[in-house]
């Protein structure tokens, strides 16, 4: 029996523009300091898990139940939020899921494992936004043309309350053809009822040949079904908008669809001599309503949208080396993610932008080609109670992707860092292990950009993290 809870508690006041330019007057105030603006966002995060687990013989069980509570309020700058963006909403989105999970397995020969599931998990989401906006009125100079603003600010209110449900189940078997082969193949069935009512069957082969022990050839095709986030779905009428600055350019707001895929990956390891793994991993993924993730406006929340196509391809190199006090690894990846076509959420982006998406393949905003990583490690005194542990760690990206003049055509300049960790075993007579450990993160305190606002799906700039300091104490009952 054991029990996992843990949570979160996060306070944010949104970082400031200095120089900026007001869109709006209001109230016949027309000039504002954007350093001082106040806006501020509150994210709070519980979760509990509870397992049994039981063996006996060939039969092994796993069932757990779990819930996740998650809130996530946004308030804006009284005036501030009015003259830059038009909108000034207060809002709060709430999140509350329950479920329970089962897995089992039984060996039914000597060459075949079966293994099964199921999920059922019931979430509820609401949401409430207060919010004054800037009100549109008739040009006088230009009758026919286009609303400009007023000056004067219109309240409205609007909320939902989303009830979705999950059922998924599964069933496999682990075939052992011969010595050196293995065989894994079953299928999956998902069920969800939510803002759209979804299903899928889903097949799954893997294939693990090991011709000698130290090499590892693999293949699989598996078929997936990926919803939604229920948190991140915007089921509010966006007519309350209308005569309003926010009211957004396009109207269409087609409710996002779970994604459905095809993945194929290979795979191969070897182990040359002891302690060293050299390895390699190729994947293509086919997606029906691809699912992104951006964000627009504020609050800076997350909201989910769909590319009626995407193909995914990628591949992956990787090494490491782990004997004795020394431990090392390098992984150097490329991928390429393309789609095409925005046929959900469509209120979030300007005609031009998903004319062009509907008739062209564009490289996602999170693509960004080639990424890598390599660490070192030593332990001193490794067999002792009074153990160190120095390590380095370097990150790099090649950046990703911004718009210069059609969605997401370039990228962000690459980027690099580098991060220090110290870990010291302290022995102390009453516990079963006491470790003290400091981190030291981007230490050469590079800035790098990691979005520039102007992706698709991309609403606000953000940086990578500037020099950073944690010390941690793990304590082991």
């Amino acid at each position: 029996m054991s029990f996992i809870a843990g949570g979160a508690s996060a306070r944010y006041q949104i970082p400031n523009v200095p120089g900026q330019t007001p869109a709006f007057t209001v109230n016949n105030i027309s000039g504002w300091n954007s350093s001082i603006l106040d806006q501020r966002q509150w994210e709070d995060t519980y979760f509990g898990i509870a397992s049994l687990q039981k063996s006996y013989q060939n039969f092994n069980m796993q069932l757990s139940g779990f819930t996740r509570y998650s809130n996530l309020s946004y308030q804006p700058d009284v005036i501030g939020d009015l003259l830059y963006n038009g909108i000034q909403p207060y809002a709060n989105r709430m999140s509350l899921a329950a479920g329970v999970q089962g897995d089992a397995s039984l060996k039914v020969a000597s060459a075949h494992t079966l293994r099964g599931g199921f999920l059922v998990q019931r979430e509820r989401v609401t949401s409430l936004t207060n919010a004054n906006a800037v009100t549109l009125v008739t040009d006088p100079d230009n009758p026919d043309g286009d609303p400009i603003p007023s000056g004067q600010t219109a309240g409205f209110t609007q909320g939902s309350d989303l009830v979705g449900w999950t059922y998924s189940v599964y069933l496999q078997d682990e075939w052992k053809v011969i010595p050196t082969v293995t065989v894994n193949f079953g299928a999956r069935f998902d069920a969800i009822s939510g803002v759209t009512s979804e299903n899928q069957l889903s097949p799954r082969v893997n294939v693990v040949w090991e011709p000698d022990p130290r090499i590892t050839l693999r293949a699989g095709y598996a078929r997936y079904f990926v919803p939604a986030p229920l948190n991140q779905v915007n089921p509010n009428s966006i007519a309350v908008l209308s005569g309003t600055a926010a009211a957004p350019e396009v109207s269409l707001n087609d409710p996002v669809k779970a994604e459905r895929s095809d993945n194929f990956d290979i795979g191969l390891t070897v182990k040359p001599v002891d302690g060293l793994t050299l390895g390699f991993a190729g994947f293509y993924k086919a997606a029906q309503n691809y699912l992104d993730k951006g964000q627009f406006g504020a609050p800076i929340t997350l909201v989910s949208f769909n590319y009626a196509n995407a193909q995914v391809t990628g591949l992956e190199f990787f090494t490491n080396y782990d004997k004795g006090p020394w431990s090392l690894y390098a992984n150097l990846a490329w991928t390429r993610t393309v789609a095409t076509n925005i046929n959900s959420a469509q209120f979030n982006f300007e005609q031009a932008e998903l004319d062009y998406i509907a008739n062209n393949w564009i490289f996602a905003d999170h693509d960004q080609s080639w990424t890598g990583s390599a660490g070192a490690a030593y332990v001193f005194n490794q067999d002792s109670d009074w153990a160190t542990r120095v390590s380095a760690d370097m990150l790099f990206g090649r950046g990703l992707r911004t718009t210069l003049v059609t969605p997401n055509d370039s990228s962000l300049p690459a980027y690099a860092t580098l991060n220090l960790s110290l870990a010291q075993k302290v022995p102390v007579s009453v516990s079963k292990g006491t470790q003290v450990r400091f981190d030291a993160i981007n230490v050469t305190d590079g800035v790098y950009q990691i979005r520039d606002g102007t992706g698709v799906g991309v609403g606000a700039p953000q940086f990578g993290m500037r020099r950073a300091f944690f010390v941690t104490l793990s304590q082991k009952f």
